[in-house]
């Protein structure tokens, strides 16, 4: 168990340091670039979430091998709040190779924009349930 606490313990560490990243570009005054590069950082923040709750399903015996699953998963462990917004960030993970057109990023972007505050609350609670640190 101790092993698996490390790997979660890594992969924390992996996504709050890609948050802040994230958390920086969305600092910046609102630009192309700054839409851009926001996307850029939302879809690779993403992955490092959801991966992260996948790990987490694991530990808890559980079979997550998709966002979904995963969602799924740390939603019924009490680390998620919104599943339903979750689920529409897969859904703006998944279009990412489509915000060449603007309704699209528009809405890429939106999700970035929403990320940060549903990932603090993962990150807390998981830091809180398994390493008992607030």
């Amino acid at each position: 168990m101790q092993t698996r606490l490390k790997d979660i313990d890594m992969h924390l560490e992996t996504l709050e340091q890609a948050l802040a990243l994230l958390e920086e570009v969305l600092a910046e005054p609102f630009s192309a670039l700054v839409r851009d590069a926001a996307i850029l950082r939302f879809e690779y923040t993403f992955e490092l979430a959801w991966k992260l709750l996948r790990r987490i399903a694991q530990v808890e015996g559980q079979k997550a091998e998709s966002p979904w699953q995963a969602i799924r998963a740390a939603a019924e462990a009490g680390l998620l709040q919104n599943v339903d917004l979750w689920f529409e960030m897969v859904e703006c993970r998944n279009s990412v190779t489509m915000t060449f057109m603007p309704d699209i990023s528009d809405q890429v972007f939106k999700a970035a924009c929403s990320l940060p505050s549903i990932l603090r609350f993962v990150v807390d609670a998981t830091k809180k349930k398994y390493f008992n640190k607030t």
